[in-house]
C-alpha cells in the first residue's frame, strides 16, 4: 500500500517532503514505511530518515509515494 504526496512548495527541499510524507504514512497507517518514490527530476539522496529512496519514471515531480515493501 502507498500514499501519495504532493508538495510543490519551492521553499521545501525534497528531503522535507519525504520527511512529509513518511509522517502522514505512519499517522495514516500506522507504521513506518521502507521506500520512497520520487521523480528523477527531484533528485534526492539515496535514503531520508533511514527510508530507502528510488528513482521511477513513473512518478511525477513534487510528488513521493511511500509505501512498504517486503
Amino acid at each position: 500500500m502507498y500514499l501519495v504526496w504532493f508538495d510543490d512548495n519551492a521553499k521545501h527541499t525534497i528531503e522535507v517532503k519525504i520527511m512529509d510524507a513518511i509522517g502522514a504514512y505512519q499517522q495514516r497507517y500506522g507504521m513506518l514505511p521502507n521506500i520512497a518514490l520520487v521523480s528523477e527530476l527531484d533528485h534526492a539522496p539515496a535514503s531520508v530518515a533511514g527510508v530507502l529512496t528510488r528513482v521511477e519514471k513513473r512518478v511525477n515531480r513534487n510528488n513521493v509515494q511511500v509505501g512498504y515493501e517486503s
